[in-house]
């Protein structure tokens, strides 16, 4: 695996429940809560015990897909 995938894939977050893919923007220690973005756009926050860090490189690249379409 390359290094260009890692980091792409730690840029991305699983919602549990839902199992939406959301892009990390931004975490609290202090509070354990990730700023995240969905894919249309939705900024929000969400609880640490509330994601998951196993993303595919599939799942990561068709969020940037669907998120490049949505913003060009």
């Amino acid at each position: 695996m390359s290094n260009s995938t890692v980091k792409m894939e730690g840029r991305y977050l699983r919602i549990i429940g839902t199992d939406e893919i959301v892009e990390w923007k931004s975490f609290s220690e202090i509070s354990q809560l990730y700023e995240v973005e969905s894919v249309d756009g939705r900024v929000f926050s969400v609880q640490s015990n509330k994601v998951s860090h196993l993303v595919t490189p599939e799942q990561a690249a068709e969020f940037a897909r669907l998120h490049n379409e949505r913003v060009n």
